[in-house]
């Protein structure tokens, strides 16, 4: 029995971890469609989805990107934090970037 209960109670804190999960999911893909983000900032919001489980296929879906871009977007997710901030400072152009 007390096997039983323990179960239980990890099914439901799963349950509860899913559901927050889930909701903080959506949140962060209405953020990335409502807002006009740069390139790097949308990368890194969508690497977070995908840490999250969320696949490129539905992370595409779900903004209208197409996969290509998706996986050139967690291509700059991965750079350096000095690269991606002299994205963001407009000093280091994207197309200097190599293409993947």
């Amino acid at each position: 029995m007390k096997a039983l209960e323990d179960e239980n109670a990890r099914l439901k804190k799963l349950l509860a971890e899913s559901i927050l999960n889930e909701a903080a999911l959506r949140d962060l893909l209405g953020n990335v469609q409502c807002e006009n983000l740069a390139p790097v900032d949308e990368a890194e919001a969508f690497a977070e989805l995908a840490r999250n489980g969320v696949s490129l296929d539905d992370i595409a879906a779900e903004t209208g990107k197409s996969t290509d871009t998706m996986t050139r977007r967690l291509a700059i997710a991965g750079l350096c934090d000095e690269v991606k901030q002299a994205l963001r400072e407009k000093t280091l152009s994207y197309r200097r970037l190599p293409r993947s």
